[in-house]
């Protein structure tokens, strides 16, 4: 949440609420310091972490009726700190055109959604959406196996497992998941330890009266698996 309005009563104009929360104070009484502070903390990403520039979000909730328009102010602060580098302020105004003009922005037919929904995720490393079908293929391998593995995809060098946690409805109400480094996690290793964090799911989904997360096939592989695993080892012990 928003916490500006702890420090000081005049950050924020409770009286001119949008969907985002209190309005931000530009252009009322004691704004003067609350602009500061947003000058130059844009001024600041650029100085100290050399950024290319920002990207303006819900431009629309913004109201300044300021003599300069504070985004203005923040990109004419940022162009001034970085000198001779170029940089690119761009802003968002989608949403602007859906409030002001009632257009929505994005839109997809329905009738060719599968399932009724639209499913965003990152591509994993290397990887190549070349086909709807390709994508549902990919996404129903994740469901039988009960567990999905994030590949570097959010940050570099670090491998993720994950669950979820079913509800009694069977839709996904937590999940559980564990990450480690990519240089020690082989294939093996990862197929290992998603059976492991996809059991743990599964058992707590059971205990809330949920799905378990795992197809009844692979828990039967599992325990062949282990039973084989037991035999070999009882065959060492009597050998030895």
């Amino acid at each position: 949440g928003n916490y500006l309005a702890v420090f000081s009563d005049d950050y924020l104009i409770r009286e001119k609420e949008n969907e985002w929360g209190n309005a931000i104070n530009f252009d009322g009484p004691n704004s003067e310091p609350v602009r500061e502070f947003f000058i130059t903390n844009g001024r600041y990403w650029i100085e100290e972490f050399h950024f290319d520039g920002f990207r303006f979000d819900a431009t629309h909730a913004i109201r300044d009726q300021s003599s300069e328009y504070i985004i203005g102010e923040v990109g004419r602060a940022a162009r001034e700190a970085v000198g001779s580098r170029s940089i690119n302020n761009v802003v968002d105004a989608s949403n602007y055109v859906l409030h002001e003009l009632g257009q929505p922005t994005h839109a997809f037919d329905l009738a060719k959604l599968g399932g009724s929904s639209v499913v965003v995720r990152r591509a994993a490393t290397g990887e190549r959406v070349t086909t709807l079908t390709r994508l549902k293929s990919e996404l129903a391998a994740i469901r039988r196996r009960g567990y999905a593995v994030d590949q570097e995809e959010t940050t570099e060098g670090i491998v993720c497992i994950g669950s979820p946690i079913l509800g009694a409805d069977g839709r996904p109400e937590a999940a559980i998941s564990l990450a480690g480094l990519s240089a020690g996690m082989p294939v093996a290793t990862i197929e290992s330890l998603g059976r492991t964090v996809a059991r743990a799911a599964s058992q707590v989904s059971g205990t809330r009266g949920g799905s378990r997360t795992i197809p009844k096939v692979k828990r039967a592989k599992a325990r062949a698996r282990r039973r084989l695993v037991t035999q070999r080892r009882r065959r060492v012990r009597g050998a030895a």
